[in-house]
């Protein structure tokens, strides 16, 4: 800051001793007679018709009075003659603040530019509030002068040096175009004063929210059912999977993140997926009785070439309403087709999940290559994919019946 020049030697006297050596002094007057005098007041001349000997008389005949802080060429007591001069510049307050220090004093200069010059500041390169070229009239001036200050701006990891007139760290912040965002921090408060060679650090702060969605699996909840076979199950309710949303707000200081905070948690709960499965013992079939032993026939003799033998359905594909045969493999499947569906090959289930002799599902019938429904198949067929799958898990298959086979 530059700083105020000292006023030990008051204006009045280094302008009173030029116009006094412009004027001179006088050294006799007349004893009688009238005197004219020329009497500029503030840099307007006019001429007196006095009989005064002295400037106070003078002034008193012309109505003119000079206080404390004017400057008055030749002084109060000093003797006229006739053509004397006489010069009076009247003082003026001057409320001065230069940098937010205030302080007052007293000039003779009509306009700002010249009071500045009297009191000796510099002020090249600093901001006024009036202009250099404004008038200062008898009620004086306020005059606020902001000197021009080198500061270094520091905005994230970039450096603005810049030359200001700002008085406050919040007017160098907006010069420099500097917006300053809710949580933002600076290194000075935004009303401190500003001084050459400050330093005004801006730290960028910014948040951010984050949702973080974490999926909750769903149970399996198995419940017995005394109403269904054993062996069989169906799902009761499908269920669903939850998921549990976690909201956080992030803090990024000059871009790099500093905080996370959990703000929110919103759960939505699995719904568990119930499967009943059947308790019922299924019935327990009648004994089958063991088939009579064969004797043996006469070979029938071949009918004549014209009779065409006996239609027989082909073994690849016998009628649907063929039984099963008692046995293959040394297994009897006519037993196991008793047990299940008590014979009938177009036997369904009360639920509508199983069907034909041997009480296929559908997936079941399709994992040994059946297609359509079991019970639309030729008993042949029904009992062939039942040996291939009685191949592939044995009697698992058929939980309460497969020891029949």
């Amino acid at each position: 800051m530059t700083a105020l020049p000292s006023l030990s030697r008051p204006p009045v006297l280094v302008a009173g001793a030029a116009l006094v050596a412009l004027l001179g002094t006088t050294a006799a007057w007349a004893a009688t007679g009238d005197r004219s005098v020329q009497l500029t007041v503030d840099g307007k001349p006019r001429v007196v018709e006095t009989r005064g000997s002295t400037v106070a008389e003078v002034l008193a005949e012309a109505g003119v009075t000079a206080g404390e802080h004017d400057l008055l060429a030749p002084a109060l007591g000093s003797t006229v003659e006739d053509g004397a001069s006489v010069v009076l510049r009247h003082g003026r307050e001057l409320r001065l603040a230069v940098d937010g220090q205030s302080r007052t004093v007293w000039v003779t200069a009509d306009d700002v530019d010249e009071a500045l010059d009297q009191i000796g500041l510099r002020t090249a390169g600093a901001a006024l509030s009036a202009s250099r070229s404004r008038p200062i009239g008898l009620e004086g001036l306020a005059l606020e002068v902001r000197m021009p200050k080198d500061v270094t701006v520091v905005v994230g990891r970039k450096v603005l040096p810049r030359t200001t007139t700002s008085s406050t760290v919040a007017d160098a912040l907006r010069e420099a175009q500097v917006r300053l965002g809710a949580k933002d921090r600076v290194s000075m408060p935004l009303r401190a004063a500003l001084t050459d060679e400050s330093v005004i650090k801006v730290t960028r702060v910014r948040t951010a929210r984050k949702v973080v969605t974490r999926t909750l699996p769903a149970s399996t909840v198995r419940r017995a059912d005394p109403s269904r076979y054993r062996g069989t199950e169906r799902v009761a309710r499908a269920g669903h999977a939850g998921s549990r949303r976690t909201t956080y707000v992030l803090t990024f200081t000059d871009g790099t993140r500093t905080g996370r905070k959990r703000v929110q948690v919103h759960t939505s709960a699995p719904v568990a997926r119930v499967v009943s499965y059947g308790t019922r013992a299924r019935p327990v079939p009648a004994p089958v009785a063991p088939p009579a032993p064969r004797t043996p026939t006469r070979s029938t003799p071949t009918p004549p070439r014209s009779t065409p033998p006996p239609s027989t359905p082909s073994p690849s594909t016998p009628s649907p309403s063929t039984p099963p045969p008692s046995s293959s493999g040394g297994l009897d499947w006519a037993a196991l087709a008793r047990c299940e569906s008590g014979g009938n090959p177009r036997a369904v289930s009360a639920n509508g999940l199983y069907y034909g002799l041997y009480q296929f599902s559908l997936g079941t019938w399709q994992s040994v290559g059946g297609s359509g429904r079991p019970s639309d198949a030729s008993s042949a067929e029904q009992t062939q994919r039942a040996a291939a799958l009685y191949r592939s898990v044995g009697r698992t298959a058929w939980p309460t019946c497969g020891r029949y086979l």
